[in-house]
């Protein structure tokens, strides 16, 4: 799976802004850890809470990740969300 590598897009300075985009979701069994270069744990804003509960619930109880994007540094990134 070609998006799931960290890529650099380092065609504009990206504006870094506190958000994970989610842009599909995929079984957790088609996910190949070989992809993964550095985990991160994420909590969500005090105005998030909620909301974030829902979504890991979500996953949790689907078998799914969700596949997206964030920016980091000064790239986008290409990340997996799923429960632990």
């Amino acid at each position: 799976m070609l998006f799931l590598k960290m890529l650099t897009l380092k065609m504009l300075c990206l504006k870094r802004i506190k958000m994970i985009n989610l842009q599909t979701f995929v079984k957790l069994q088609e996910v190949d850890s070989i992809y993964f270069d550095t985990p991160y744990y994420l909590e969500p804003q005090k105005s998030g809470e909620k909301a974030y509960q829902l979504l890991m619930q979500a996953l949790e109880k689907s078998k799914t990740a969700g596949l997206g994007t964030f920016v980091m540094r000064s790239g986008r990134k290409s990340c997996n969300h799923q429960t632990i």
